[in-house]
């Protein structure tokens, strides 16, 4: 979580610098072998939630943070009315460039959508929010909260340290379903691992000698692991969380 009051010119920063998509979504300079990874474990739990969702022709979606539009191509391919917001113009040109039908493309804030109240039939927003200042996370929730219809869905994946949930819960929104909440949890915790064991040794010459070969190691054993970890791990040790929420339904708290 940025702590800047306005966190906009880093990220136009990072999209500058960023050599692929992939580098700007994920872990920003990183090897490609590893933002790989987490863009397909994000990918594989993107999947069962639209699993679980009827999206289909004349049904509104407004995704928060399209970035390049990564999602926008999945949601479009299942017939929908897409509109995608991002603050960064540049991310949204070249998701422009892909000429996606029924796509419907704006620069803004995610704290201040200038939609009109209940507009669509689902709200995404897919590990967006945690990206904003930590004084303006809770003015996203309720701008979304705001924009969905009263009958309508809202699809969230965003880190578990902060209490998304429970401010959705605010509004009278409740929790359908958890899916792919465990994302890159193994990966992190071997990561973090393998950082202590590179520290204290020889100081920033090491990193390519001891982390970088750990790195790749464990970045590697981690596919199989994710999913045995899914069936064994409570969802309480989750890094990420993964909602389908609906106003009034009476689901799990």
């Amino acid at each position: 979580m940025m702590e800047k009051e306005d966190s906009r010119s880093e990220w136009m920063k990072i999209f500058e610098d960023a050599k692929s998509d992939l580098d700007y979504y994920q872990r920003h300079g990183a090897p490609t072998f590893v933002n790989e990874y987490y863009e397909h474990q994000l990918k594989r739990h993107f999947k069962k939630l639209l699993k679980e969702l009827d999206i289909d022709q004349g049904k509104s979606v407004l995704e928060v943070g399209t970035g390049t539009g990564r999602w926008a191509e999945w949601l479009v391919s299942m017939g929908c009315t897409y509109f995608g917001l991002d603050f960064n113009f540049h991310a949204l040109s070249r998701c422009q460039q892909k000429a996606l039908p029924n796509c419907h493309l704006v620069n803004m804030d995610g704290r201040r959508i200038g939609f009109k109240d209940h507009s669509f039939d689902y709200v995404f927003s897919i590990t967006a929010i945690q990206h904003i200042p930590s004084t303006g996370w809770q003015d996203a929730v309720r701008e979304i909260v705001r924009v969905a219809k009263p009958n309508g869905t809202i699809v969230i994946i965003e880190d578990n340290a902060i209490p998304w949930k429970e401010e959705f819960l605010k509004y009278a929104w409740k929790v359908q379903s958890r899916r792919g909440e465990r994302y890159a949890f193994v990966r992190e915790s071997f990561a973090y691992l393998a950082s202590k064991l590179s520290s204290g040794r020889g100081g920033s010459s090491d990193y390519g000698k001891v982390y970088l070969p750990i790195d790749w190691f464990l970045t590697y054993i981690s596919y199989p692991l994710e999913y045995l970890f899914e069936l064994v791990v409570p969802a309480r040790f989750a890094r990420h969380i993964a909602l389908i929420l609906r106003k009034g339904h009476i689901g799990q708290p």
